[in-house]
């Protein structure tokens, strides 16, 4: 994701802060290209992103607590994760962070599978009776931009 992203927005860089986030990850389990590579190397070759909120340790410590959480059950192999523990992440990541962002405009850069969690599961959209909600609640094609205005209010 990151080296899309670095890739594919290079020339509109300028003044944008890049952060990290661990929970805006595709799922964790059955694939391991999903799972994180060592923070060393990944802050190396993108020195321009800020790590902060990513756990400072080499290991990917939310894709093996996974896998020791969830493999059992599976013969050895860890199990895919739900929808529902995607949710959580994306919940989480919306209201402890975005939430509390000072920025009008935020770009959220993530795979289709975390991003169909979000806006299907976790965002209330309100029905004006255009196709605009279902739009929304649909799988994200590939490098597909989405442009979406949050309203967070308390329930």
């Amino acid at each position: 994701t990151t080296t899309t992203t670095t890739t594919t927005t290079e020339q509109r860089r300028n003044n944008v802060k890049w952060i990290a986030h661990e929970g805006i990850r595709e799922e964790l389990g059955t694939l391991k290209c999903n799972k994180r590579r060592p923070l060393s190397e990944t802050a190396s070759q993108f020195p321009t992103v800020d790590y902060a909120r990513l756990p400072q340790v080499e290991e990917d410590v939310l894709w093996n607590a996974h896998a020791i959480r969830t493999s059992d059950e599976n013969g050895g192999v860890p199990a895919r994760e739900s929808t529902e523990d995607m949710s959580r992440r994306a919940y989480d990541f919306l209201t402890e962070f975005v939430y509390r962002r000072s920025e009008r405009e935020i770009a959220v850069v993530g795979h289709s599978a975390w991003l169909l969690a979000m806006t299907g599961a976790v965002l209330d959209w309100e029905d004006d009776g255009d196709d605009g909600s279902l739009m929304v609640k649909s799988m994200f094609g590939q490098a597909e931009l989405r442009s979406l205005e949050l309203v967070f209010s308390e329930r």
